[in-house]
């Protein structure tokens, strides 16, 4: 039960996700994960399947130009009249045929894979994660799948800590705008000022890591980072003396 439950979860908020994209809205995911779970402890009295959201359903609506929950208990009608009356007609068509209206539905998504090479020159760390859940996903399973999900977002989390992306920054010319000196080739260093990125919060873990890489855009040696003025107690002491 707590396996269906997350990966219930988690896909249909995947889905929701995909379609506030697409028609410029929002969602709360805490509403959500309250919604599907009081639905499914009604639900639970009466024997009813654990309920979720459709992929294939879901995009049909959509593309037949659903706007409101309406459309669900349209569509839920039709289908009941459908399955009491009209079941014999569809019975000797082949599985290729019904196959083929969830194809249409859903090319618009698999056109979506041609973008990969596009994500990936956004963000190599998610497309990495991405790459290793959907390979898991198809030969392990979606709950498998899932946990080597989180257990990789986990990792590569930990990884970015450790290892920031860091840069120097310079100022676009007559403006207050600072960017990568090494992506823009627009903006200009500042005389006597190094400004200098680090992108993750300063922790033990990846201390070591910014005075290197603070060394090396800086040109400080190890003398000179180690280098402190005396404090006040110090300079009493070094006067007496």
């Amino acid at each position: 039960a707590f396996t269906i439950s997350i990966v219930t979860f988690s896909v249909t908020v995947s889905l929701a996700q995909v379609f506030a994209r697409e028609f410029d809205y929002s969602i709360n995911s805490s509403q959500e994960f309250i919604a599907y779970g009081a639905m499914n402890l009604v639900g639970a009295f009466f024997s009813s399947f654990t309920a979720a959201g459709s992929l294939s359903r879901s995009t049909i609506q959509a593309n037949s130009g659903g706007k409101t929950q309406l459309v669900s208990l349209v569509s839920s009608g039709i289908i009941l009249i459908v399955l009491v009356g009209l079941s014999f007609l569809f019975e000797p068509l082949p599985k290729s045929v019904l196959a083929s209206i969830i194809w249409v539905a859903l090319y618009g998504m698999f056109k979506q894979t041609k973008d990969v090479w596009k994500y990936f020159k956004l963000s190599v760390w998610d497309m990495s994660v991405w790459l290793v859940v959907f390979i898991s996903t198809v030969l392990l399973g979606v709950d498998l799948g899932l946990a080597v999900g989180i257990g990789c977002s986990l990792f590569f989390i930990i990884l970015r800590t450790i290892l920031p992306y860091s840069s120097v920054l310079g100022q676009a010319k007559d403006t207050e705008i600072y960017r990568n000196m090494e992506n823009f080739e627009e903006v200009q260093h500042i005389p006597g000022v190094l400004i200098y990125r680090f992108q993750a919060p300063l922790c033990f873990v990846n201390g070591k890591v910014f005075r290197t890489r603070l060394e090396l855009v800086s040109n400080l040696n190890k003398e000179g980072m180690n280098k402190r003025e005396p404090g006040c107690i110090e300079q009493l002491v070094n006067k007496e003396l």
